[in-house]
């Protein structure tokens, strides 16, 4: 079996996991049938990303619909989709609420390999890969007495640091969902312009949370990118760049007394039993 997913030249943990997860969720899998491509964690679904694979078989497994410039893919006859991120994209796809079960980096907190009988003592924070530029959030996560935690890095260490902390703000989806499978109660924020909120609304609905998800910084931030025929745009990242470091710590510790979240035991539960129903299923169909 071949594996599609987003790969980074920076690194982006939750897209990187993807490398060694389904050797634990689906051992074997790399052996199945080489005709079948596994779509796998991320926000995959849309007509760019698998227009190459139409007449082709691929499985989906949790993937999100979402990006592609928002085009909807057409579903062949070939695509097994037996599970997506969330309702969300379920609907998108015209298939059942139903099918759109759990992201599969909620299965994590079941893996032997992370050991949590210990919590840190600093709350976390995990901004989207394409926010950590905007500004120095090492300084700024340090004079507030909170770790930064760079999302571009490793991924088994970037989700051990996530699953051992005792509170994590997150602008990445994937901290709010690792958190949310290991108990560590969240408080979700938006910084960059690269921020899906369609996206977190399949991980809301699938965890039965209503949550409206805050700017971490409340100010405009604007600086034209063109004056008549002149390009600013470098100009403009420095203006952002700026406002952004003057005002990190503040903004950090603002939004760290905004209400945390954490799904019910009883809806993480059912959602990874579901899960671990359609991994068994493959595991039959595919192995």
């Amino acid at each position: 079996m071949k594996l599609f997913y987003y790969e980074i030249d920076t690194g982006n943990f939750g897209d990187d996991l993807n490398v060694w997860i389904w050797d634990h969720l689906l051992p074997g899998w790399r052996e199945w049938d080489p005709e079948v491509t596994l779509v796998g964690v991320g926000t995959l679904i849309n007509a760019q990303n698998l227009l190459p694979y139409a007449g082709h078989r691929i499985v989906v497994m949790g993937s999100g619909v979402g990006y592609g410039g928002g085009t909807i893919p057409r579903l062949d006859p070939k695509w097994d989709i037996r599970c997506l991120r969330g309702p969300r994209s379920a609907r998108l796809l015209g298939l059942p609420d139903s099918i759109g079960i759990t992201d599969p980096a909620t299965m994590l907190s079941d893996l032997p390999i992370f050991d949590v009988r210990e919590r840190s003592r600093k709350p976390i924070f995990v901004p989207h890969w394409q926010t950590v530029a905007l500004a120095n959030w090492q300084e700024a996560c340090h004079n507030c007495d909170i770790e930064f935690v760079d999302p571009r890095g490793d991924a088994f260490h970037v989700i051990g640091k996530i699953s051992r902390a005792p509170l994590v703000l997150a602008e990445s989806m994937h901290a709010a969902i690792i958190a949310d499978t290991f108990r560590v109660p969240w408080i979700p924020t938006r910084i960059g312009r690269h921020f899906l909120a369609p996206k977190w609304q399949d991980f809301l609905m699938s965890s039965g949370i209503e949550a409206e998800i805050e700017p971490m910084h409340k100010g405009s931030i604007r600086f034209p990118s063109r004056i008549g025929p002149i390009s600013t745009r470098r100009l403009s990242h420095k203006f952002q760049y700026t406002i952004h470091n003057m005002y990190a710590a503040r903004d950090l510790k603002r939004a760290l007394k905004r209400s945390a979240f954490l799904s019910s035991d009883a809806i993480l539960n059912r959602n990874k039993e579901r899960f671990q129903e359609m991994l068994i299923k493959a595991r039959h169909d595919y192995g």
